[in-house]
């Protein structure tokens, strides 16, 4: 098996993967919940509320929102996380992308 091959096999497991803790998200309690609350607010001290946003792996846009952005943009691979983003944030503006190249 070739290194293309290897690594779309990669990427269709890894959406799966994310597709499916999108699914079980909305009821997540315990250390995952008590994580992401003080990731929100860790960003809502260190970044002004109305400034432009970027966030990479939207993660159904909980810390970007917080963030209340003058125009938020969040970006993850798992079509279930952006969907779930979108109807919970309408206000941002999240798209999938699958290959990020940081050239």
């Amino acid at each position: 098996m070739d290194e293309k091959s290897t690594y779309k096999i990669y990427q269709k497991l890894r959406v799966t993967n994310w597709n499916r803790v999108a699914d079980k998200y909305d009821n997540k309690q315990g250390f995952s919940s008590y994580y992401h609350n003080v990731w929100r607010k860790c960003c809502v001290l260190l970044f002004h509320q109305g400034s432009g946003s970027l966030r990479l792996v939207a993660v159904r846009g909980i810390c970007l929102a917080a963030l209340k952005p003058s125009y938020g943009v969040g970006i993850d691979f798992s079509p279930q996380m952006i969907t779930r983003a979108r109807e919970r944030h309408p206000e941002l503006h999240l798209s999938k992308q699958m290959h990020m190249s940081w050239t």
